[in-house]
Formats: C-alpha cells, structure tokens, sequence
C-alpha cells in the first residue's frame, strides 16, 4: 500500500499497538503479539525501527509476519502456508481492518 505519512508515524501506527504489540521492545528473540480478532503470540526474529519488523507465530504454523516501510510503500506480508483457504481469507479481512483501524487503509 502507498502512503503520505512518515516512516515513524506507519511504525507507530502498525508496530505501536493496531497489529503488532511488543512490551518488552522490539530485539531479537522477544515476545510480539500480533493483534487479529485473537492475539497470536510470537518471536521477533529482527526488526529496524521505522524500516522493518519480521517475527514467527508459532500458532499459526511458524508463519512469519513481516513489514516493511520503504516509503511511500507499506509491504506486509503474513506467510500462510498449510492454513486452509477459508483460514487464509478470515486472516486477511482481519489484517485489512487492524490497517483501516491504523488509519492507513485506503
């Protein structure tokens, strides 16, 4: 997705608390919850602030989540593989609105 606002303002807005929350920051190794109708929990395995998060949720299979700012682009990207279609479409209409509730939508 394109957008006009800055790097640290998409962080905040995705990484500080609509989709990603990580209490204990953002190194390698620490908790994340990524933030759907249900939380899931999971790994951070790097993150640059204001550049890109990648983690691993082990209740969805070891899928990785990753996002990446390279402005004006917003890439995220949530791996799926063996999750069954109807699992695949519920995930995405619930990413879609946790990036409408961010305010980046559109």
């Amino acid at each position: 997705m394109a957008t006009d606002f800055a790097r640290d303002v998409v962080w905040d807005r995705l990484l500080g608390g609509a989709l990603v929350t990580a209490a204990a920051g953002f190194a390698p190794g620490a908790p994340f919850d990524l933030r759907l109708d249900t939380a899931h929990g999971g790994e951070i395995v790097s993150a640059r602030p204001g550049y890109h998060f990648a983690g691993t949720l082990a209740d969805l299979d070891d899928s990785l989540l990753f996002v990446e700012l390279e402005w004006p682009h917003v890439g995220l990207c949530l791996s799926t593989y063996g999750s069954s279609e109807e699992h695949v479409v519920a995930l995405q209409r619930e990413l879609d609105a946790r990036v409408e509730l961010a305010g980046l939508g559109g």
